[in-house]
């Protein structure tokens, strides 16, 4: 299913890869720096890549091109990307399904963006040890919200500690034993989340379903807590610092319903950027009428 769509590297060739900044992203090019030590990584935000894209290009119109764990907006580069060969895409969310990149591995329900991009890899022929496959594992677990490994939420906690260029160069050779400091910091960490989840004011929206405000960065850990302990079927949590409305549970399918509003995601964890509290309640009577 994968190795036909990769044609070999030219060693000689600049390659660059652009991937999300989030643990996913980061895990996809510590994947692909494996394989080519030389790639030049660059961290980007949906609202960013496009931009850089096009710098890129401009700049280096005959480099090779992976891009990970998202998508850009084909029509501004349409031109460019039909027929290119030096373009591959490795995605996972819905809006690379119609993808005209003619190099491209695109599955929805295959885990994440760094699982693609490791079974991408394998059918090349690539290896990777049991330590980088752990590390694929884990963070295509936090990924996706399946959330069966407890390392999944700890790891991601230490994304948030590196940043994007720490955690790619602490973990460039797969997961591995916790420094004294990171044991530290995850044993604060825990402290102050354990300490804020019992503050948070909890807003019950519908029968199953509930809405938090939080200026935290810790989303995950705080809707886990909503659905354990009131047994919520659906969180909607507004971040109020990013401005994006947050959803998880396992009610329906949030990716698809994030897209009718210019969002996305995954089945069980999807996000959409909110303008106006006006946009927030027209969201939030959306979802509640899908319940009746």
């Amino acid at each position: 299913f994968f190795g036909f769509c990769f044609a070999d590297v030219n060693i000689m060739k600049k390659i660059i890869n652009l991937t999300h900044s989030d643990l996913d992203g980061v895990v996809c090019a510590i994947l692909l720096k494996k394989i080519y030590p030389e790639v030049k990584v660059y961290s980007c935000t949906y609202k960013t890549v496009n931009d850089k894209f096009g710098e890129l290009i401009n700049e280096f119109p005959n480099a090779t091109y992976y891009i990970t764990d998202m998508s850009l907006d084909e029509s501004k580069f349409k031109e460019f990307l039909v027929g290119n060969k030096n373009i591959h895409l490795i995605d996972h969310h819905p809006a690379a399904e119609s993808s005209i990149i003619e190099n491209k591995v695109v599955y929805m329900n295959r885990g994440s963006g760094c699982k693609l991009v490791l079974d991408t890899l394998l059918a090349q022929g690539h290896l990777f040890d049991s330590e980088m496959k752990k590390l694929v594992e884990i963070a295509s677990d936090y990924d996706t919200w399946t959330h069966k490994l407890k390392m999944s939420k700890i790891l991601n906690r230490l994304y948030s500690y590196y940043r994007f260029k720490g955690f790619l160069n602490r973990f460039e050779d797969g997961i591995s034993n916790f420094t004294e400091e990171e044991k530290e910091y995850i044993k604060k960490n825990n402290d102050h989340i354990n300490s804020y989840l019992k503050s948070i004011e909890v807003f019950d929206i519908d029968d199953g379903c509930y809405l938090v405000k939080t200026k935290e960065n810790y989303v995950d850990e705080i809707c886990q807590y909503i659905i354990d302990t009131l047994n919520a079927d659906t969180v909607f949590l507004y971040h109020v610092h990013s401005k994006k409305l947050m959803l998880r549970g396992k009610y329906l399918n949030y990716g698809e319903f994030a897209k009718e509003f210019g969002g996305g995601g995954h089945p069980y964890a999807a996000s959409i950027s909110i303008g106006s509290g006006e946009e927030l309640d027209n969201i939030i009577q959306k979802f509640l009428e899908r319940r009746k």
